[in-house]
């Protein structure tokens, strides 16, 4: 229902205004969308930096971009002056900061989505300096926001066991995902395969994942492994190395960075989907493959049983031969993949854009 209060929103909207969208961006964009849909007096200016110009995807009616390109970002001047001032000149009357971190003042209301805390709670590799900029970030959105969106339960109970004494209401919002098939998808003919995401950040698992598949290729002789999103050429060398030396160089595909066209290819036609993380603050690629009809191998790990509740799919990483033993039945066996194509399909109705986009603009609503 609506509050009757006119919306229009400054967005940060550096993740999508780019060549290349990843699933933040994505993310945003498809919230939006469905936000106009149901609300079209809701009005958004999305703004970004100087990659604006190279997005090549459309928005919604009712939402324009606006490009903020200015020489250098010291003191993050793009989110704690440059956004706020912009966003004032385009008569937005709140913010929403969609990346776990804020300006450290602005004169419309904000509401903070919070993705994940992995820079501030996990060694993912990165420099020290990314981590403090991260959590100087967080600690500015946290202290100025109205209102507070975590994507996930486990990321809203992170927040609060890290910043004691948080008194923002905080509401869980998970993202949401199009069922893109209907019935059950049997495998594409051809080779079957795996595929998983890979790269240098630890939580992505990478070694351990190749590991699992190195270790059902003997019982599973026409199995095939594509390792997408390695883009670091030490630890592609690394990879192929480990590939060679367990005789399997003509199995195991890094095709490194893929189009979405590409992605939605590689991913329908998979026998699986291996998400092997150590840390996740949603999972949405999780959702992605079981809205295309394919069935995911996954870890137990921070949200992703959230995603999977109830349903089969979630192993300890300290059981990599339950993992191995689950890749054998469904690649092997028709009636177990389809059997779990059936149970991982009952998570979808729990996420839909529907819902996601009606509880955002309660939270925006609520901010002003």
């Amino acid at each position: 229902m609506s509050s009757g209060k006119r919306i229009r929103a400054g967005v940060d909207a550096r993740s999508l205004l780019c060549r290349e969208p990843r699933g933040e961006g994505k993310s945003l964009l498809r919230l939006y969308q469905e936000i106009r849909a149901q609300r079209p007096d809701i009005e958004a200016v999305f703004f970004g930096d100087h990659t604006t110009d190279d997005f090549r995807g459309t928005l919604p009616d009712g939402i324009s971009a606006v490009r903020l390109d200015y020489p250098g970002d010291r003191f993050s001047a793009w989110e704690n002056l440059y956004f706020p001032a912009a966003a004032t000149m385009a008569r937005c009357n709140a913010l929403h900061c969609t990346s776990s971190g804020g300006p450290f003042w602005s004169p419309q209301p904000q509401l903070l989505t919070v993705h994940d805390l992995i820079p501030a709670l996990f060694d993912d590799g990165l420099p020290e300096s990314a981590k403090q900029l991260f959590t100087k970030r967080l600690k500015n959105g946290l202290r100025n926001a109205k209102r507070i969106i975590t994507v996930s339960a486990h990321t809203k109970k992170d927040l609060l066991n890290t910043f004691h004494g948080l008194k923002t209401p905080i509401d869980v919002i998970h993202w949401g995902c199009d069922s893109m098939v209907s019935g059950i998808q049997p495998v594409a003919e051809g080779s079957p395969y795996l595929v998983a995401f890979g790269g240098e950040a630890r939580r992505k698992n990478t070694v351990y994942t190749l590991e699992r598949f190195v270790a059902v290729a003997e019982a599973l002789p026409s199995l095939k492994l594509f390792l997408v999103g390695v883009s670091s050429k030490r630890q592609r060398a690394e990879l192929t190395q480990r590939a060679a030396d367990a005789g399997l160089t003509d199995r195991v595909t890094l095709p490194g960075f893929v189009t979405e066209d590409e992605l939605d290819g590689l991913i329908r036609n998979a026998s699986a989907l291996l998400y092997l993380s150590l840390y996740e603050g949603f999972g949405l690629p999780l959702l992605e493959a079981i809205g295309r009809g394919v069935p995911v191998i996954a870890s137990d790990c921070t949200s992703i049983p959230e995603i999977l509740d109830g349903v089969p799919g979630c192993f300890s990483l300290e059981r990599p031969a339950a993992i191995e033993e689950a890749i054998v039945s469904i690649v092997s066996t028709q009636t177990e993949r389809t059997r779990w194509q059936q149970a991982q399909s009952g998570v979808l109705p729990r996420f839909s854009w529907e819902r996601t986009a009606k509880q955002t603009i309660g939270a925006l609503e609520s901010c002003l």
